[in-house]
């Protein structure tokens, strides 16, 4: 992982790779891939169990599974699986 100096002498810091510095497209792109696999099976789960129910109905569970699967499973692994392509910039080095 790469460090970078910002100081010399007694107060040294080092600051080290963040996924703010990630470049937007490549979150845009691994975010809307997980988001549409997991939204596709979460609504035919849903539509199929709840077919005669309105369409507000049937989008209260499929948003609210979506939303807590995303932010408690698959959001956190998928950015610990991707950290590293995510930080890396147009020459393949890891950015701060």
């Amino acid at each position: 992982m790469a460090l970078r100096q910002t100081d010399a002498g007694d107060g040294v810091t080092f600051e080290l790779p963040s996924d703010a510095s990630a470049s937007k497209w490549k979150r845009f792109v691994t975010t809307w891939l997980t988001v549409f696999r997991v939204l596709l099976i979460i609504s035919l789960v849903v539509s199929t169990a709840m077919k005669d129910a309105p369409l507000p109905l049937q989008l209260l569970p499929s948003s609210l599974l979506l939303t807590a699967t995303l932010q408690w499973i698959i959001l956190p692994r998928l950015q610990r699986y991707t950290r590293f392509w995510l930080l890396q910039d147009s020459s393949g080095r890891l950015q701060t």
